[in-house]
């Protein structure tokens, strides 16, 4: 019985090592790739100047809440229902000067219109909404990058820059 055993396990291993000594064929070849013109660093932006940014594509007062409301949902930390002054302090935590998080934190609190010192869904969404039709100048229900920059310098004017 246990030379049956060794006569078998000899067998088994003898054909285990013939399927592995099989030559492998070759991997297809690989296309070359171009090459990558290099780029040109950016010069950072003068004082007092901002990155410029890629302009936003068109959005329509639908696409514009659906964005208020994931924002909400990303803003409330603690998932119950409001945006609170220790949630958005919390996004300009670890920025020098307190970033863009801090800015964003003042436009947040001035969606709270109730004065409370929390912002729910219903007043984000207000605003947005609010925000959306001042600056949709032609009042078609969709926001163009040249309607935004308009609003935008428009709105400049308004503050004497």
């Amino acid at each position: 019985m246990t030379f049956k055993l060794m006569i078998g396990g000899l067998l088994a291993a003898v054909a285990t090592t013939a399927a592995l000594a099989q030559p492998v064929p070759p991997p297809p070849p690989v296309a070359p790739v171009p090459p990558v013109a290099p780029v040109a660093p950016m010069a950072p932006p003068a004082p007092g100047q901002a990155w410029a940014r890629a302009p936003r594509p068109a959005e329509t007062r639908a696409e514009a809440i659906a964005r208020a409301q994931k924002m909400f949902a990303r803003l409330d930390a603690n998932h119950d229902g409001v945006i609170t002054q220790d949630e958005i302090a919390a996004l300009g935590a670890g920025q020098e000067g307190g970033g863009r998080g801090m800015g964003r934190g003042r436009m947040l609190m001035m969606a709270d219109a109730n004065r409370d010192g929390r912002v729910t869904l219903d007043e984000l969404t207000a605003a947005s909404v609010a925000r959306f039709d001042r600056m949709d100048l032609n009042h078609d229900g969709t926001l163009t990058p040249e309607e935004r920059a308009q609003a935008r310098e428009q709105m400049g004017a308004m503050r004497g820059q």
